[in-house]
């Protein structure tokens, strides 16, 4: 089996000022308690549906004036951002567990990983997929806003060593979350990722920037 790996936890991506795209920023959502005296602020309704999750408050935990403030500034994420986010970009991760990954996102939906220790490109698909997030106190519907997410599959005879998910299902997880953990972005097929089968060479789990493995491919 090939090991592949998305990232388990976001600012559309911000692009690199070497592409001549401004950097992107997060609007700053406050700080929120899941927890309260080890105690869970939200508990999940159940909604009927796998893409809208459902959380009510435990007023006898957070105040519901800083709820509501927290509720307001949420920011819809939505399909349509995952797509100019991911759509035609090369963009790495890095983490001490797996060191850094590179991975192309093809407009078409095709992704194209290269992930420390393999030898081969790793070819899967990608896509968004709408879903919303509803918050609600004593029972009645707060705020609900879209909490859109990124979906990957690898195929048979591939898995993600983080969470044990096997490659031939879509695992998704809100986008939001995903996009913390990529450190960089170049517009394009940077690494010419689409056209290779075996990778340049093997990813050790250093840190490596996007420049720096062209220039070795290069060498």
């Amino acid at each position: 089996m090939q090991a592949w790996i998305i990232s388990a936890i976001g600012a559309l991506l911000a692009l690199t000022a070497a592409n001549g795209i401004r950097p992107a920023r997060a609007e700053p959502v406050p700080d929120f308690p899941m927890f309260v005296d080890g105690k869970p602020v939200f508990r999940h309704i159940e909604s009927g549906n796998p893409d809208i999750l459902r959380s009510e408050a435990d007023l006898s935990l957070v105040d519901e004036a800083a709820l509501r403030a927290y509720a307001a500034q949420r920011k819809d994420v939505r399909v349509s951002d995952i797509r100019r986010a991911l759509s035609d970009a090369t963009y790495s991760t890095y983490s001490g567990f797996h060191g850094t990954q590179i991975e192309y996102a093809g407009a078409d939906g095709s992704v194209h990983l290269w992930y420390p220790g393999n030898s081969t490109i790793l070819r899967g698909q990608w896509k968004p997929r709408q879903a919303f997030v509803e918050y609600f106190v004593n029972g009645k519907l707060l705020r609900r806003f879209e909490n859109s997410q990124v979906c990957f599959r690898y195929g048979a005879g591939t898995y993600n060593p983080a969470t044990g998910h096997t490659g031939d299902g879509w695992e998704c997880q809100p986008f939001q979350a995903y996009r913390k953990h990529i450190a960089e972005t170049k517009r394009g097929d940077f690494l010419r990722m689409k056209t290779r089968f075996e990778v340049p060479f093997v990813l050790s789990k250093e840190k490596f920037s996007l420049a720096a493995l062209r220039a070795r491919i290069r060498s």
